[in-house]
């Protein structure tokens, strides 16, 4: 993990900007959760900290604007968001590494807000959409482990260790087959779909445009990638 990555990643998460002790704090935060996973990181010794903070927003200075000790990405003229598109582009290197959780954690989202934070949502059937939100997104990331419906245990060593990082819990030991998205857990929640949701929402957006053909009769090949990328940047605006 570079201090590009580390540094586009939390700046994305506080868009209408973050002082640099607060972003210093975060990069602290995230170098936990990521090392955690086991991931390396661009530096000779510990984990990442304000040194890093720093390296980081000097190689993104063209994409950031400071207004006093406040940080947030740099809006072009006219709305253009190619500043943020680029952020996104130095965050990605972190997909791989949360990955599989999000996908459980994007899941879960699909249940509703109420089955997820309050009355919990069966471990089986979170199963069967976590493996069909694996399929769908398959040629999005390269996992070495990835959730299937022939990797059950997969499935299954994710949950507990989510568990055990406190972002779910288990609603009853009467009932461990329900799982609740867990409160204390909300910043890690957050960051971790805010990786996944862009997947999601680029195939949403294909989608959409698709649906326009039943009145257009098709379109030329060549227009479609085009037409898609515009539809996509008119949403994002």
């Amino acid at each position: 993990m570079m201090p590009t990555t580390m540094v586009a990643s939390i700046i994305l998460l506080y868009r209408k900007g973050i002082s640099k002790q607060e972003l210093s704090k975060k990069v602290e935060w995230l170098a936990m959760i990521i090392n955690e996973r086991g991931a390396n990181f661009g530096n000779d010794v510990g984990l990442p900290g304000q040194n890093t903070m720093m390296i980081g927003l000097k190689h993104l200075d063209a994409y950031l604007e400071s207004k006093g000790s406040i940080i947030e990405p740099k809006i072009l003229p006219n709305g253009d968001h190619r500043n943020i598109i680029m952020l996104y582009y130095y965050r990605n290197p972190l997909s791989s590494i949360f990955y599989n959780e999000g996908i459980v954690l994007v899941a879960i989202h699909s249940f509703g807000l109420v089955q997820g934070w309050q009355t919990g949502v069966p471990v089986d059937q979170l199963f069967e959409r976590a493996c069909y939100l694996s399929d769908l997104l398959e040629r999005e990331e390269f996992i070495e482990k990835r959730i299937s419906k022939s990797t059950r245990p997969r499935f299954d060593e994710v949950i507990k260790f989510m568990i055990d990082k406190r972002i779910l819990i288990q609603k009853s030991q009467e009932d461990p087959n329900l799982l609740l998205l867990r409160t204390a857990g909300e910043s890690i929640i957050v960051f971790i779909q805010s990786l996944i949701f862009p997947m999601v929402d680029s195939y949403y957006v294909a989608l959409i445009y698709i649906l326009t053909f039943v009145k257009n009769k098709g379109i030329e090949t060549a227009n479609f990638s085009k037409n898609v990328q515009w539809l996509s940047e008119l949403l994002h605006k």
